[in-house]
């Protein structure tokens, strides 16, 4: 699902704090569960946005589900992403002038493919209630809490059953007992429908649930 060569990727030397992210090989199987840990300012979240093709490396390849991402063009690797990848980032990027359902279903009008039809609009209410955001559907994102904002992004990730989950740090806003629930969810739906997880982290206490643990740091991965 996602293989990374002789990744190299800098930020411009004349910013503050130039970095460079070293990836010499990572590969990561069809369904895996992957947590990616290491302090803060190591590189996690850049590995996330080079996966995403957000990012594009100076060197190497990344490859995710067979097409070499660095190689496409900007509105292609777009459309990669809106086919077949859900994203939770820190900032979360909701819509405040749109209603907490109308957020949830965004992925069905931004193109890539989705078709907004009453199964999409069903799987959208089913995850808001199993988030326990059932009864706040038709609320605006203004009104919500920085943990709702957060739950309503994991719902919107998971929407369209991405073969791939880009995370970081999900249920960081969120307090123990809902974390919990909420990563429950996820393991759960990703198991549903084959999903490949790969999870930013800085929770020890939830590495044992997954397949794998990547450490970055110092600009590697290992």
């Amino acid at each position: 699902m996602i293989e990374l060569t002789d990744v190299r990727f800098r930020y411009d030397a004349s910013a503050s704090g130039a970095f460079e992210l070293r990836v010499d090989r990572l590969a990561l199987g069809a369904g895996s569960r992957t947590a990616v840990v290491g302090p803060s300012g190591s590189g996690k979240t850049t590995l996330l946005h080079l996966i995403a093709g957000i990012l594009t490396p100076v060197q190497g390849r990344v490859v995710v589900n067979q097409e070499e991402l660095g190689g496409l063009p900007d509105a292609q690797r777009r459309r990669a992403r809106l086919r077949s990848m859900g994203m939770v980032f820190q900032d979360i990027q909701l819509l405040d002038y749109l209603s907490v359902r109308d957020n949830i279903l965004l992925p069905y009008r931004l193109g890539g493919g989705l078709v907004l039809d009453r199964e999409a609009k069903d799987r959208a209410e089913s995850l808001a209630n199993r988030v326990g955001l059932g009864d706040k559907l038709g609320r605006a994102i203004d009104k919500l809490s920085q943990g709702e904002r957060q739950r309503v992004a994991i719902c919107r990730a998971l929407i369209a059953r991405p073969e791939l989950l880009l995370a970081d740090e999900p249920t960081s806003a969120l307090d123990a007992d809902t974390a919990r629930a909420t990563l429950n969810l996820v393991f759960e739906l990703a198991e549903e429908t084959g999903t490949t997880l790969v999870v930013l982290t800085h929770d020890p206490s939830v590495l044992e649930r997954f397949d794998r643990v990547v450490h970055v740091d110092g600009g590697g991965v290992s």
